[in-house]
């Protein structure tokens, strides 16, 4: 069975799709600082692309992303369903996609986690780090 894939996942700052469909992205982080804690991350965004055969063109994908503490608790799920386009024959399908996160709390400083599934498999991941400098 051939299975979509998430071969790019980030963070970054900003990031978007040019009309020709190149993807830009502007500032890969994996570690935000915060003086106070319970702390606020005003804007990130992350940055995922999926790849997929032409067998699975027109297909119809679960796609959950879940942000976990470094307990596992997940702190927030965002899930919603993809279609696999066409795409042109010689060149495998890639959907390039942008998730804006605002105003993201974070209690405590520690690791953080950012889990990608589609269909109910996790696909890749991004970790992070939310620290407190050290005076």
């Amino acid at each position: 069975m051939i299975a979509i894939e998430v071969p790019l996942a980030v963070l970054a700052d900003a990031a978007n799709v040019s009309q020709e469909g190149k993807l830009n992205i502007f500032g890969i982080f994996n570690r935000i600082g915060s003086v106070n804690f319970p702390a606020l991350h005003p804007q990130m965004q992350l940055i995922l692309a999926f790849e997929a055969d032409h067998a699975e063109a027109e297909q119809t994908k679960t796609v959950e992303v879940q942000l976990r503490d470094s307990d596992g608790t997940k702190l927030l799920a965002i899930s919603g369903t993809l279609k696999v386009p066409r795409g042109e024959a010689g060149y495998p399908i890639r959907i390039n996609q942008i998730f804006p996160l605002n105003g993201l709390r974070f209690e405590k400083p520690g690791d953080y986690v950012f889990k990608i599934l589609v269909n109910g498999e996790t696909k890749n991941s991004v970790s992070f780090s939310a620290v407190q400098p050290v005076p």
